[in-house]
């Protein structure tokens, strides 16, 4: 039986289109946070574990508290059966050089390296990340206070086509993601 968050996910990815064969290779971007595990954990139990292969970034700002992210991330992957890659970045070396902050620095990075994975897939490779409704809410907030317009009024997409982003989990509350984690 399916619990409502793998039920949630799976509707939003029949609802959406997020995932469009039964070949298509999905990577799930895991920090090692609640939503990220959730995710993982959540398609596998949707019958995807074949055809995942998980993705970590260590941004290497926290010293030993990155190294501990990147060890349970690995530990898990391995317990799951999941193929692991992990790059390690200089986030702030790269910050500096292109005087950004650094977390756009580490977002800049980040979805670098994801797109690598999924240029000239021709759709046959899907990057999952785990942006939530809160996130989504959190989005609409901040556009709406840097005086958006209607782009930005429509949030972050379930689907983002061309560069091969899905979010599975973005119609989901935070609360649910958690719930289903203590469960």
């Amino acid at each position: 039986m399916r619990s409502l968050l793998e039920a949630q996910v799976a509707t939003t990815i029949q609802e959406h289109r997020l995932i469009d064969s039964a070949t298509q290779r999905i990577y799930i971007a895991i920090s090692g946070g609640a939503d990220s595990v959730a995710l993982l954990v959540a398609m596998l139990a949707l019958g995807y574990g074949e055809r995942l292969e998980a993705l970590h970034c260590n941004f290497t700002l926290r010293d030993e508290e990155s190294d501990c992210d990147e060890a349970f991330v690995r530990e898990l992957c391995t317990k799951l059966s999941v193929p692991l890659q992990i790059k390690h970045f200089d986030t702030r070396s790269y910050a500096d050089e292109k005087g950004i902050s650094i977390e756009m620095a580490a977002r800049k990075l980040r979805y670098q390296w994801f797109r690598s994975f999924t240029e000239g897939s021709e759709g046959r490779k899907v990057v999952a990340v785990a942006h939530n409704a809160d996130d989504q809410v959190e989005t609409l907030l901040l556009n709406l206070s840097m005086g958006t317009g209607i782009r930005g009024l429509s949030g972050m997409p379930f689907i983002k086509q061309s560069e091969g982003f899905i979010r599975p989990l973005q119609a989901t509350p935070r609360a649910l993601i958690l719930d289903y984690l203590t469960a």
